[in-house]
């Protein structure tokens, strides 16, 4: 509890803790979901008083077992660059006092995955109007369901979706208005990327006819 004076002057505040004397309990806990890569800080809602020890466990291990994990006396755990083949498990903190007596709490860690789309350009070659190009924005990995979309200053561009993980970009006769940049973003519940490559328009392509 927290008590503040202030005034034109200033301001003064001073804190104190309320203890109330009870056996150790754990709150519930709603499940946590973060995205592959973060880190993940989870305090123990331990009530009761006096708590001689607080812990976290996985599958009946006490933690830490690695170092991207830290737990301090507090209750506090923390996970350093989350992966879900290593980090997405059930998490149980467990709150013991003096007299023997615990109490534990279960949490839920759930670790989301980033789109990551495959780096793509037009082409080695020079383009020329007239000429026909595709490139395609490939997913390699990222949690489903996932949208992909083609983005370009306003043009219509022809799409083409190839399963749920790639979206090829046609246009079957390249013009001046068809030079610039264009975006690929790829979207899911973890979050958004974007990858943007440039189609260059080398000058005109001239015909046998002469013109």
């Amino acid at each position: 509890y927290r008590c503040i004076a202030s005034s034109k002057v200033g301001s003064v505040d001073h804190a104190a803790r309320i203890n109330i004397y009870g056996l150790p309990f754990v709150r519930s806990m709603e499940k946590q979901a973060i995205v592959a890569g973060g880190t993940l800080i989870v305090h123990c809602p331990v009530a009761g008083y006096p708590i001689d020890t607080i812990v976290w466990e996985r599958d009946g291990r006490v933690l830490p077992i690695n170092r991207k994990q830290k737990v301090f006396p507090n209750g506090t755990l923390i996970i350093e660059n989350v992966e879900r083949a290593s980090d997405q498990a059930s998490y149980t903190c467990v709150a013991k006092n003096s007299q023997g007596y615990s109490a534990r709490g279960s949490l839920e860690v759930q670790v989301m995955v980033l789109p990551h789309i495959v780096p793509f350009h037009f082409g080695d070659s020079p383009i020329f109007l007239d000429q026909a190009v595709q490139v395609t924005c490939l997913v390699s990995e990222g949690d489903m369901p996932l949208e992909i979309f083609w983005n370009f200053s306003g043009n219509d561009v022809t799409i083409t979706k190839i399963g749920n993980k790639a979206k090829l970009l046609f246009i079957d006769s390249v013009t001046a208005a068809h030079s610039g940049d264009y975006s690929c973003t790829a979207k899911n519940k973890a979050g958004s990327v974007r990858y943007t490559a440039t189609l260059a328009i080398y000058g005109i392509k001239f015909r046998q006819d002469g013109y």
